[in-house]
């Protein structure tokens, strides 16, 4: 951890920038509501759906409690146990996509919600299948009034 700190830091000290690179495209969906309505509005929306939060990480606070700044951003990592442990029991792979992962975050006056589309994780093409209604889901939730 204190490598990966001081690699950061070098970089933002010598002016660099650090890019990554990812297969496929996100899924990009605009809020219409403000940032921390939407936060909650996809948590309670997603246990409402029977998904399990497992956690909310919040970037911009954790940030700051280094002494850096950000637009807020938070993750909520979340699933079903008992629709993915049984996924998770035919292909062991899949425990490295899942839980699923959505990101919220303040861009600039937009709050836009990001997912990784089931079809680019690593998941043999059935297990796809199964999770597209979850992708539809968090659709429908930043969708909904």
């Amino acid at each position: 951890m204190k490598f990966l700190k001081a690699i950061v830091i070098s970089a933002v000290m010598m002016g660099g920038s650090m890019s990554f690179v990812q297969a496929g495209e996100l899924l990009h969906m605009q809020s219409h509501r403000e940032f921390k309505e939407t936060v909650t509005h996809l948590r309670d929306g997603l246990a409402a759906k029977g998904m399990h939060i497992f956690a909310e990480i919040d970037h911009a606070a954790q940030a700051n409690n280094v002494a850096l700044s950000m637009p807020a951003t938070t993750v909520l990592i979340f699933g079903n146990p008992k629709a993915g442990t049984p996924l998770m029991l035919s292909a062991p792979d899949v425990a490295l996509d899942l839980p699923l992962r959505v990101l919220i975050r303040q861009n600039g006056e937009r709050v836009e919600v990001l997912m990784h589309p089931v079809n680019d994780l690593n998941l043999p093409q059935e297990l796809k299948e199964k999770l597209s209604p979850v992708e539809a889901l968090v659709k429908s939730l930043v969708e909904s009034r």
